[in-house]
């Protein structure tokens, strides 16, 4: 019977030692739920940003106004720059789509990859229908293009051709898409600096959006034709800035 004790005490010598040297292996609730509070009043040396250091999103402008014929002319034209995200519309002037001032204060440059343009349009002409082209153009035509030049958009390749009615007629509606690098040729346009730019100008290298009405003789009287767009744009963010706390 001695000798049992004796290795009964034994055991509970050696179980308080193992509590006196590492402390109780098992945590109560109330010990984690302290613990984890006082982590959470550490603070971090630093803070990561939550945008990534490049960024691709969609960006959309919308448009209205009208293209009007007047003689002795029998076309007219205007033309929109989806590869400037800063301004859009160079007859305008400071055009930046929806969204892109917000971005431009967490990033230094950008690259548009692609666009899309829906446009609708009516004829305010009683007499006249006419045709109205949509074609990407890989350059300028100017804000007044000549008749020469809004006539050679309807045989290029990407373009889109419908007929209008006159004054009352149905609303005609085009949508067209096109790649940065489609209407260049070359995937150079996601390397090419001339192809981005500062988030604060246009880039070097641009393409259009040209939209032409062609009347079938010279108007009487000015020739208005009604436009609404929507251009959608594919924008490559990159070169994140330090943000100072």
């Amino acid at each position: 019977m001695s000798q049992r004790k004796s290795k009964q005490s034994n055991k509970v010598k050696n179980k308080s030692s193992r509590k006196g040297d590492n402390g109780p292996r098992n945590r109560t609730l109330n010990d984690g739920v302290l613990s984890e509070q006082n982590a959470l009043t550490i603070l971090p040396k630093s803070v990561s940003s939550i945008m990534p250091d490049r960024l691709y999103t969609r960006l959309k402008f919308y448009g209205f106004g009208n293209i009007t014929i007047t003689g002795p002319k029998t076309t007219n034209g205007a033309r929109y720059r989806p590869t400037s995200a800063f301004d859009i519309d160079p007859l305008l002037g400071s055009t930046a789509t929806p969204g892109f001032s917000e971005l431009s204060a967490f990033y230094s440059n950008y690259r548009v990859t692609m666009s899309k343009l829906r446009l609708e349009a009516t004829n305010s002409y009683a007499t006249e229908g006419a045709l109205i082209v949509l074609v990407p153009l890989n350059l300028d035509p100017g804000a007044a293009p000549s008749d020469a030049t809004v006539n050679s958009w309807i045989e290029q390749p990407y373009s889109a051709v419908r007929q209008m009615g006159t004054a009352g007629s149905p609303t005609v509606v085009i949508e067209k898409s096109m790649s940065t690098e489609k209407i260049y040729g070359s995937k150079m346009v996601y390397f090419d600096d001339a192809f981005s730019s500062l988030v604060t100008t246009n880039p070097i290298n641009n393409w259009y959006w040209g939209v032409g009405v062609v009347a079938p003789a010279v108007p009487a009287a000015p020739q208005t034709i009604n436009i609404l767009i929507e251009i959608n744009i594919g924008v490559e963010f990159f070169s994140r800035k330090v943000l100072s706390s």
